[in-house]
Parts: structure tokens; C-alpha cells; sequence
């Protein structure tokens, strides 16, 4: 180092909380590494959840908020996971859950900015997706089972599952409250015989295309809006036949039977 050394700065003065003081720090920011999940570390809303995860869960359940960072709890759930779960659940879109640009940029507030996010959802939800993942091992098409998007497809079927059910839309509704009346891996119990049950009517969904001469096609089909909502509405009805017919269960029941 030399006593001759200069350093540029530049320096811009405006209060934090503005508009243009913001743009100011996200433009200048995506020159360098830090992304749009480093700069919402700092957020109200993911401050907020982080410390109502230490106070709802102690050390059951820690909330990462950015990269690097030591996060204490037997299990840590990343914003960048909550995100994706909260996506394909509540917002019915898991086609976009591979779009990790955009879950802390333009998706953040549709995604966090809500009153019904809370520590409790998220980790409800986390036990959604362990059940889905679970359930994939019995997918026929392993090709189609290991792609980051399925789970949160599978996801987004559970949840119109659950909508045909009384007690699946009061989980809808509030899944923190499952996971607080029993525990984590109760609800992990339930939803997995009801994502089970939908995998048996997709890969029968599958089969039928192979056979016709359309095969599945996933890495474009669960990317497209249009080609998810057409495999639910081919999907689901089987499911609701099945569970009328009493060959599958319904939340209420499975829930009802985890409890004894």
C-alpha cells in the first residue's frame, strides 16, 4: 500500500426510505454479487418472519435470510425455499417456482407481502412439500419426478385436493394451525396419502398420453401456465372420483386417522 493511495467514491445523499434511493442501491448493486435476495435480507417483512420463527419455534425451525449467514435451529428453511413453497401453494403458480431471479425482485411482495405469511404457514407448507417429495418415489417417470419443478406441481395438486374437502380448505386457509394442534411431521403424514393418491392419477395421466402418441413432455409443459392448468383439469377429477368411490381418502379422514 502506498501513502499516495486515492480511492473514488462517490457519494449520493438522499433519505433511505425513498423511491430513488432504493433504484439507486438495486442498479447499483446488480454489477456486483449481491442479488435481489441479499438486498431483501434487509426487508421489514423477511426481519419480521426471522424473528417469528425464533419465537414460534426456538430451535426447531431456523429462517435463513441470506446467504453465509448462521442460522441456529435442528432444521433451517431458506427464504429462498419458503418462496417457492408459498408460490406454487397460495399463489397457484409453480409454474414459475424455477424463475429464482425473480422470487426476491418483482414476485417478493406478491409472494411475502401478505398477512397471512407467517412462520407457521411457511413451515405447514415446508411439510407439504416433504410429503409431495416423498410421494415422487412412486412416480413412474423418474425423469419427470427428479425435475426441480415437479414437487412444486405436485403442490399445487395437493392444494386443489385439498379445496374439495372441508377440513383441506381450513388448512388452506391456515396450515401453521396443523402443524401447532399436532405437530410437523403429522401433517407430513396426512398430506402424503393424498399426494399418494394424486400420483397414482398422473402417472395413469401419463400412461394414457404415452400410449395416444402425446408423450409428457415436462421439462416445457410444467413451465407453461397453460399446459399445468390442462393437466390439472385431466388430473383432479380422478382424484375426486376415487376419493367418492372410497378408494382414496380425504384429508379429513387421513387427518382424523393420524390423531389415533
Amino acid at each position: 500500500m502506498s501513502d499516495d493511495l486515492r480511492l473514488l467514491a462517490r457519494v449520493v445523499k438522499l433519505h433511505p426510505a425513498t423511491d430513488l434511493a432504493k433504484m439507486i442501491t438495486r442498479n447499483s448493486n446488480n454489477q456486483n454479487a449481491i442479488g435481489a435476495r441479499d438486498l431483501q435480507s434487509n426487508s421489514v417483512i423477511q426481519k419480521r418472519l426471522k424473528e417469528e420463527f425464533r419465537r414460534s419455534f426456538g430451535q426447531q425451525f431456523g429462517y435463513e435470510i441470506k446467504r453465509g449467514e448462521q442460522t441456529q435451529g435442528d432444521r433451517v428453511i431458506t427464504n429462498e425455499d419458503a418462496a417457492r413453497v408459498l408460490l406454487a401453494f397460495d399463489l397457484e403458480q409453480p409454474w414459475t417456482c424455477h424463475q429464482s431471479s425473480r422470487l426476491f425482485d418483482d414476485l417478493h411482495s406478491d409472494i411475502f407481502g401478505r398477512p397471512v405469511v407467517t412462520a407457521g404457514r411457511i413451515v405447514g407448507l415446508i411439510a407439504v412439500r416433504d410429503a409431495v417429495e416423498a410421494s415422487l418415489e412412486s412416480m413412474n417417470n423418474q425423469l419427470a419426478a427428479y425435475y426441480s419443478v415437479t414437487p412444486y406441481f405436485v403442490m399445487y395438486l395437493v392444494r386443489q385436493a385439498l379445496q374439495l374437502d372441508s377440513l383441506g380448505k381450513e388448512f388452506c386457509h391456515d396450515p401453521g394451525r396443523f402443524v401447532r394442534e399436532r405437530n410437523f411431521d403429522a401433517v407430513v403424514k396426512t398430506v402424503r396419502q393424498i399426494s399418494d393418491d394424486l400420483i397414482v392419477d398422473l402417472n395413469a395421466e401419463i400412461a394414457e398420453r404415452e400410449e395416444a402418441g402425446n408423450p409428457f413432455d415436462h421439462k416445457r409443459e410444467l413451465k407453461s401456465a397453460s399446459a399445468v392448468r390442462a393437466l390439472r383439469g385431466n388430473v383432479l377429477p380422478s382424484y375426486q372420483k376415487a376419493v367418492s368411490r372410497r378408494r382414496a381418502s380425504s384429508f379429513t379422514e387421513e387427518w382424523e386417522a393420524a390423531g389415533q
